[in-house]
């Protein structure tokens, strides 16, 4: 919009930076009253963050604007080599945001931060330049029609995902762009790279990006987590002001210059996405623990056995299962020609939705099919199933809402196609809407009684209402007819696992990982399940194969869970504070990770920082799945270990009149009802997980439990499930 002169104030004999309306257009009003707002803007600012506006000059010829003269470069010159040091990086941070504050505060949004428009001065200082799309927070007169209703203005790496959509954007916005910059300083990259506008508008409104420290592993966890929380797409969970945000930045700032900040110890380091094998120590092959010291954790086993989501059960940890390439050794099969070719090609990529870019792949392929016919509905219903996939991976409801929009229209195209209806019922479960979905399912096995995912569907809503008879009848009916899914065994031996039929559990997964020998997660929940049992060196030879195959959060918190069985709780904690690296968005093994803390002396306020993550993870899941007795059973069991039972006994209160349900829901019922001083209560809970075939060893052992183990109605329980029990 400008051109930039430097130039001689003779009268203050000093260089000023001159900043002149382009010849070009000088005739666009708009452009004009643009420029002069700057300069209005800029003017009532004065913080050493901000660029200093001297004078505006107005003349037929054109408008310039007088600034104070910054020697320097730009912060985009200085990143040009990469990234920067995290002390400098910390820095410039605080004092961006420092003057982005100054500016919110003064009623003022820039809406176009970038590397670009930040100059570095030769003392260090930074300074934000060009405010020439800056708003009022409070549009004065003539502002509101600067810029077109719904337009996206601002550089496209560096807009917010409200900005993008051309929505209404306030400070907010300016800290995503602070969000943007700040990852691009620790990391020498942009958060959301593409090679078109479009490639990073799409990301940006549809993906998360790697946490920095999984691309530079010294980085500080606390410095990484404030990044995340600025690019949150969410305008609300970003954090509240700029002026927090410069707060918090020289609080780091101030404690690594009086620590320095070297290399993290190699054992604490994040791992590459490919490493094989674990930076912790092996584990004892035979454990030998004395009582105080097993830890079972009933509710860790869960992350890998799929109690979380609804139909993509266990694609909550964003990796999954690592399938077999069915093709790996035939010869390269030819590219795809017709809508029906591609169209088969994204399904058999979808079959593998777990591996780095196959939905991405998967998600072109359906589009090339509609680029050749344009109402081919299997292309439709690909796009839903591929869209389905990601938002059980990224939990972004933007995925939900593509995969409901392609799912209906592929149902409006082909009424009668199973496979558009099947991916219609899965995202209306996930909408919470199981009855429209319940009748889908079965208009499907109407016409197709066979129908393996149809059927795998109404298990998921029998499970979901905690009719667990129900859908292991009918995910034996979906393995049966579909006896190579290694999937559909996966979902079956985890529900077998939650009503404590651990053998049956175990015959499923090792039917799976004989079908599938490659998929992690099948030797992760196998490994778990052998925990269970007491067969402990082939517990940790499943859980470090599952990392072998590859690294992810719930095989690092399942080690975890080994080592806090052996006592050792702080390595358990560096596990688990991997894991939550990995995947950041786990409840289970935000939980776990507390559980920890508890244990080690001096943590309680990181336990109790743990907990409470992991009751805001969860919390908007149960508020769209209200009767899963899973969710509101977790949930109760992290507020108590909180301390705040008001709260948890009101998640427990809808499970009090279900008389039969899940083992593993009775049992954390029994320790949520026994943290908050309902000892009638938590001890039925317990009777009714041990009839449900609950582990009595691991009751024996929990020190959570020690109080209530001293009761003599304990004692009477103790009579009938002591020798019934041999898991640990």
């Amino acid at each position: 919009m400008g051109e930039v002169f430097l130039a001689w104030d003779e009268r203050l004999e000093r260089q000023v930076a001159i900043k002149r309306i382009r010849g070009d257009l000088i005739a666009n009003d708009q452009r004009r009253l643009r420029f002069r707002r700057e300069a209005r803007a800029v003017a009532r600012l004065d913080h050493p963050a901000v660029v200093r506006v001297h004078d505006i000059l107005e003349d037929p010829t054109g408008d310039s604007i007088v600034m104070e003269y910054i020697r320097g470069r730009s912060l985009a010159a200085l990143l040009a080599a990469g990234s920067i040091d995290v002390p400098t990086a910390l820095r410039l941070g605080r004092q961006v945001a420092e003057g982005l504050a100054h500016a919110h505060e003064a009623g003022l949004i820039h809406r176009d931060l970038k590397a670009e428009n930040i100059m570095v001065m030769e003392d260090g200082q930074a300074k934000i330049l060009d405010f020439g799309l800056a708003r009022r927070l409070d549009p004065a007169e003539g502002d509101a029609s600067l810029t077109r209703e719904g337009a996206a203005v601002g550089t496209v790496r560096a807009m917010s995902p409200e900005q993008a959509q051309g929505r209404a954007v306030d400070a907010r916005s300016d800290l995503y762009s602070l969000g943007v910059l700040l990852y691009e300083m620790l990391t020498g990259r942009p958060p959301f790279p593409g090679e078109t506008a479009f490639q990073v508008y799409h990301r940006i409104l549809t993906e998360s990006p790697p946490p920095p420290r999984v691309l530079r592993p010294e980085l500080p966890a606390e410095l990484s987590a404030l990044v995340m929380g600025l690019l949150e797409k969410d305008p609300g969970e970003r954090p509240p002001d700029a002026a927090r945000v410069a707060a918090r930045l020289g609080e780091m700032e101030a404690r690594h210059d009086l620590q320095g900040l070297g290399p993290a110890p190699q054992s604490a380091r994040e791992l590459p996405s490919d490493a094989p094998t674990s930076p912790y120590p092996a584990l004892p092959s035979t454990p030998s623990p004395s009582p105080a010291m097993i830890r079972p954790r009933r509710w860790l086993v869960p992350v890998l056995l799929g109690l979380f989501g609804l139909v993509a059960v266990v694609s909550l940890a964003g990796w999954l299962w690592q399938s077999a390439d069915p093709t790996a050794t035939d010869s390269p099969a030819p590219l795809p020609q017709t809508p029906y070719e591609f169209y088969q090609h994204g399904l058999r990529l979808l079959e593998r939705y777990d591996r780095e870019g196959y939905i991405e792949e998967a998600i072109q392929n359906f589009g090339e099919a509609l680029t050749l016919d344009p109402d081919y509905a299997p292309a439709y219903s690909g796009l839903g199933r591929a869209y389905w996939r990601q938002f059980h991976i990224r939990k972004d409801p933007v995925w939900l809402d593509l995969a409901r929009q392609n799912a209906r229209t592929a149902v409006e195209l082909a009424p009668q196609m199973s496979h558009g209806q099947v991916t219609l019922a899965f995202v209306l479960i996930d909408r919470g809407k199981q009855e429209a979905a319940r009748e889908t399912l079965e208009s499907v096995l109407t016409l197709d009684p066979a129908n393996a995912d149809a059927l795998r569907g109404l298990a998921d809503l029998a499970k979901i209402n905690g009719d667990l008879e129900t859908a292991i009848l009918l995910y034996r009916q979906a393995v049966q007819a579909a006896p190579q899914n290694w999937d559909f065994l996966g979902k079956l031996g985890g529900l077998l696992s939650q009503t404590g039929d651990y053998a049956a559990a175990i015959e499923a997964y090792e039917t799976a990982v004989k079908i599938a020998p490659n998929q992690a997660a099948l030797h992760l929940s196998l490994g778990a399940l052998y925990h269970y049992e007491g067969r402990f060196p082939e517990a940790a030879a499943a859980i470090q194969r599952s990392i072998e195959i590859r690294p992810s959060g719930p095989a690092y918190s399942n080690l975890g869970t080994l080592y806090f069985f052996q006592g050792q709780y702080q390595e358990a904690a560096r596990a688990y504070e991997h894991a939550v690296r990995l995947t950041a968005n786990s409840d289970l093994l935000w939980a776990n990770l507390g559980d920890a803390y508890r244990r080690l002396p001096g943590r309680k306020e990181e336990a109790a920082r743990a907990y409470l993550r992991a009751v805001q993870l969860l919390e908007p899941i149960v508020a769209d799945n209200p009767k899963d007795p899973n969710l509101r059973s977790r949930l109760a069991l992290y507020r108590a270990r909180r301390g705040n039972c008001p709260r948890a006994l009101e998640a427990i209160e809808y499970l009090a009149p279900v008389s039969e349900q899940a083992a593993q829901v009775m049992y954390r019922s029994t320790l949520a009802l026994e943290l908050c001083g309902r000892r009638d209560a938590a001890l039925r809970a317990l009777e009714q997980a041990l009839d449900g075939g609950y582990s009595f060893t691991e009751v024996r052992q929990e020190p959570d439990l020690l109080g209530l183990r001293e009761d003599v109605r304990f004692h009477r329980l103790a009579l009938r499930f002591a020798d019934s029990t041999t898991a640990p």
